[in-house]
């Protein structure tokens, strides 16, 4: 099914990219002419330089590759695992607030299960990164974890019903 854009709306969508996209260039500009100060600017150059490289290789990998990928899966499952991300930094962000003593630890741990899978371990340092992952979390960390989750699945869920009703 084919999603029809007026005119006005494809110039919205263009201006919201281009200035995300300057707005990232603005903010890495400063970034390394802040480290350029600081540090050798000899080595910054060349990370730079490396870092372009890098990323004008990935940006053609990424257009000669994406002809073949199915965007509707794409987008539903990155849009997965940005529920996911999300929901690990509330989870986080709930976690900083109680050890700052801004919110109360009320059940704390919840359950511990660092005996199947340490926050140290890599599988538990990258779970940590990508979903908020912790062996030892308080009953408000997991309720917003889990709450964030939940509606979020549950919100998905509707739309795609109404979608296809």
């Amino acid at each position: 099914e084919r999603i029809r854009l007026s005119a006005n709306q494809k110039a919205a969508v263009f201006l919201i990219a281009l200035f995300a996209v300057v707005r990232e260039g603005l903010e890495t500009v400063l970034f390394m002419l802040a480290l350029t100060l600081e540090e050798n600017s000899g080595e910054i150059a060349a990370g730079v330089a490396a870092g372009l490289a890098a990323s004008a290789l990935l940006v053609l990998l990424v257009f000669k590759g994406s002809a073949s990928v199915p965007l509707k899966p794409f987008f539903r499952y990155s849009s997965y695992l940005i529920m996911l991300i999300v929901a690990g930094l509330s989870a986080l962000l709930v976690r900083g607030l109680q050890q700052a003593e801004y919110l109360p630890l009320l059940v704390a741990p919840l359950f511990d299960s660092s005996a199947l899978l340490p926050n140290d371990a890599p599988l538990g340092q990258l779970l940590g990164i990508v979903a908020g992952y912790d062996a030892t979390p308080s009953l408000l960390q997991f309720a917003a974890w889990s709450l964030y989750l939940g509606a979020m699945l549950l919100m998905m869920k509707r739309k795609r019903k109404a979608l296809y009703a």
